[in-house]
């Protein structure tokens, strides 16, 4: 028969399902117990705990095979598996105790889909919202605060999570199978994160302790099924980050994406010191006999530290704008933009594209032209502004574009250019050469150097870096294309906000990329089912109803009027 109630708590925790045998070792105010955890049938764990204030304090742990068996990382899980046990029975005795003599109330710890801590008590969950200015309480508001406009609040203390006071009432009804709901979860990934157990066992393990109500509200078994293996899949260790380029060896996991679908679809090849991969989806190569219309672009921030740059395509689809592959260069060679675009056609036979808008890369644009013959190279409208704004800031000219307005309309003026059409260029540039401000006289001489080409003296032209071909967006107005690859840079962005950090490792970047991936798959589906692209900002939209408008009114005769009112409808922000 058991003496007294600090007794019953240790029974209560002693004949859980788990706890095997318990011994006692003393008397009087401060008895000491000894707890037998069974956690492996190879492995006990025993603990001395002593009741002290209420509490149940752990005095020391040990961990002991049988049968030969070793595995510190299972010995170490079993003794964490005994200490949440204890802690556990520290909560629910100080929360019996509260109804008792109306003393301090413990709260339980509960971990969130996202592994964020959670506070259960009395019915309620609660997240933490911040620490007070000391530092010795922690604020907790109610998880329905957005979906039901709950405003109660709890107040803990920082060290032992003890209640101090409940602000406000809940508007709402208690919850008490959803928090079991939610223990059950995070049993079930604790189990999946420490053992090896099959996502059926660990099943089996967790539904054990669970009622009856509990068990009706849980997800489907395969739902929890999944969320077991995408929680191993996060917590395996990556490996070591590669000391170079041609060292790296890819795990199998990092070169597919979910369902054993091929994610890295070209390696150049261990030992290459130019080292190219390229990561995407296996299954757009169903598609790329569509890719017509493609749009590329590299950026330096979200590289490897082993690459020099991540190079993306992306491909319109009846105006859905979809990346279809990321490839890490090691340089921004044209050797090396050869070599990428010639993997893309191994790897996908039918890639045949019509139009490729890129930034003004010579490199770049060389390649493509070499292995795609048949291609339109178009440069990108916005890099033009993009390099314009460049210059000016080469020339100490931008305290003048932001805060001169005749100035800096003269000086879009000159991008205008871009809205002329081929035939009548030169005579255009003479009337806007007669106009421009002294002060813009050398951006109109890089201008024409690099994009119209200068006169010599044996009165022939100079080749341009970039020929008017190239970034003339004339006919690609009036025929209601798309004059930017702006989808390429909100591609970069979309990427580096999931890695939050530049220069992330190999396998960072990789995991990353598949889990934006995801979200592109969404996107496509949106696609499929029907919808229309998405729109416009009205003001853009109107924008460019108006710049068509005045590109379909184009005479030679109104040259500077015309590039006047274009430059009123775009900026170089």
């Amino acid at each position: 028969m058991l003496r007294g109630a600090s007794e019953a708590r240790a029974w209560a925790l002693c004949t859980s399902s788990e706890v095997l045998q318990t011994q006692e070792q003393g008397r009087g105010r401060n008895e000491v117990l000894q707890v037998r955890y069974f956690k492996h049938r190879h492995v006990w764990v025993s603990a001395i705990i002593r009741w002290e204030k209420h509490l149940w304090k752990v005095i020391n742990t040990r961990a002991e095979c049988t049968e030969g068996f070793w595995c510190s990382e299972l010995l170490t899980a079993s003794l964490r598996r005994l200490t949440y046990k204890i802690r556990d029975t520290n909560i629910s005795t100080s929360h019996s105790r509260s109804s008792m003599a109306g003393a301090e109330v413990g709260t339980q710890r509960v971990s969130s889909n996202r592994n964020h801590e959670k506070r259960a008590h009395n019915g309620y969950l609660y997240c933490f919202d911040k620490m007070n200015a000391a530092g010795t309480a922690n604020f907790w508001r109610c998880d329905r605060r957005y979906m039901e406009h709950c405003k109660a609040r709890l107040h803990t203390t920082a060290a032992t999570g003890v209640v101090i006071k409940e602000v406000n009432r809940h508007c709402h009804g208690g919850e008490a199978d959803r928090i079991n709901v939610t223990i059950v979860r995070g049993e079930a990934k604790r189990r999946a994160e420490e053992t090896m157990e099959t996502p059926a066992m660990i099943l089996n393990e967790v539904y054990g302790g669970a009622s009856v109500s509990t068990m009706g509200q849980m997800p489907a078994e395969d739902a929890m099924k999944k969320m077991i293996r995408r929680r191993r899949t996060t917590t395996e260790d990556a490996p070591p980050q590669p000391v170079n380029r041609e060292a790296i060896i890819i795990p199998l996991r990092y070169t597919t994406y979910p369902e054993g679908e091929r994610f890295l679809l070209y390696d150049s090849g261990v030992g290459d010191v130019e080292r190219i991969l390229i990561l995407g989806r296996q299954w757009n190569a169903t598609w790329s006999s569509e890719m017509k219309t493609v749009f590329a672009d590299g950026t330096l921030n979200i590289a490897s530290p082993l690459f020099a740059q991540v190079y993306v395509l992306l491909a319109s689809k009846r105006g859905f704008i979809v990346p279809v592959l990321y490839a890490l260069l090691p340089d921004k060679r044209e050797s090396t933009y050869c070599r990428i675009f010639h993997a893309v056609k191994a790897t996908w036979p039918q890639f045949s594209p019509e139009t490729i808008s890129m930034d003004f890369e010579r490199a770049a644009m060389n390649a493509a032209s070499s292995v795609f013959p048949s291609a339109e190279i178009c440069g990108c409208f916005f890099h033009l502004m993009r390099n314009m704004k460049k210059q000016l800031s080469l020339l100490g000219l931008s305290g003048w574009y932001k805060n001169d307005g005749n100035f800096a309309l003269a000086a879009r003026m000159i991008i205008a250019m871009a809205f002329v059409p081929l035939e009548d260029l030169d005579a255009v540039f003479r009337q806007l050469a007669r106009q421009t401000p002294r002060e813009l006289w050398p951006v109109l001489d890089w201008f024409e150097q690099n994009y119209m080409g200068r006169l010599n003296s044996f009165g022939g032209c100079q080749r341009p870096s970039f020929p008017p071909n190239m970034w003339s967006t004339y006919q690609r107005t009036l025929q209601g294309r798309d004059r930017t690859n702006n989808f390429a840079e909100a591609a970069h962005r979309r990427l580096r906000s999931e890695l939050s950090v530049d220069h992330p490792t190999i396998w960072k970047f990789i995991d990353g990329l598949r889990s934006v991936q995801a979200g592109r798959d969404q996107h496509f589906e949106c696609f499929v089912r029907g919808d229309e692209p998405p729109r416009k900002r009205l003001k853009y939209v109107r924008a460019d109803q108006r710049i068509q408008e005045a590109v379909q009114r184009f005479t030679v005769d109104s040259g500077v009027l015309y590039l006047r009112g274009l430059a009123h409808n775009f900026a170089m922000n």
